[in-house]
């Protein structure tokens, strides 16, 4: 086989890759519609197009972060994004999405002001969503905890809770 052969089976191979790359994205499930609505609107900066997506009465699952946990309904919902989100300039690099009729996950880096002034660069984890008539009815955020900076960042969180603890429980002191 000549030089220019082994060059043209490389780019009918490279076309098909990518023929089939792009025939995989442009045929996503109703769920993964949502999700990645989901995912333009948050790295925009858009809550009200984030919130468009969750229903009335959906609940939020992040244990130790969403209070009352789990979190129900669209208001205190706003709230929690609005903080842990929007304010700090939340970003997702979604890694890989699989979504089953009603239900998906998908696995991501997640990044902020919030999360890079901790020292740490990005958390991994998965969303793992429910979803009815387009919207999401439930969700809940799985830190992976076998990643580093992900625990390193679950640690920074804990070491500043322990610290707000420790500042109130000191007793006031008398003014001179």
């Amino acid at each position: 086989m000549t030089l220019f052969s082994y060059f043209k089976w490389s780019v009918l191979l490279l076309a098909a890759a990518l023929a089939s790359a792009c025939a995989t994205d442009a045929v996503r499930s109703p769920e993964a519609e949502v999700y990645y609505r989901y995912e333009k609107a948050m790295n925009q900066g858009d809550l009200e197009g984030m919130l468009a997506l969750v229903a009335d009465n959906a609940t939020f699952n992040n244990p130790g972060r969403c209070k009352p946990n789990p979190c129900q309904g669209k208001a205190i919902i706003r709230a929690f994004i609005k903080e842990t989100a929007v304010d700090v300039g939340g970003r997702i690099n979604t890694l890989n999405v699989t979504s089953t009729p009603g239900a998906l996950n998908a696995r991501l880096e997640f990044t902020s002001t919030k999360v890079r002034g901790s020292g740490i660069e990005r958390i991994l984890g998965n969303e793992i969503w429910k979803i009815k008539d387009g919207k999401i009815t439930a969700f809940e955020f799985d830190i992976d905890r076998t990643d580093k900076q992900s625990m390193a960042y679950i640690g920074s969180l804990q070491h500043a809770a322990a610290q707000a603890a420790a500042r109130l429980a000191q007793p006031p002191q008398p003014k001179p």
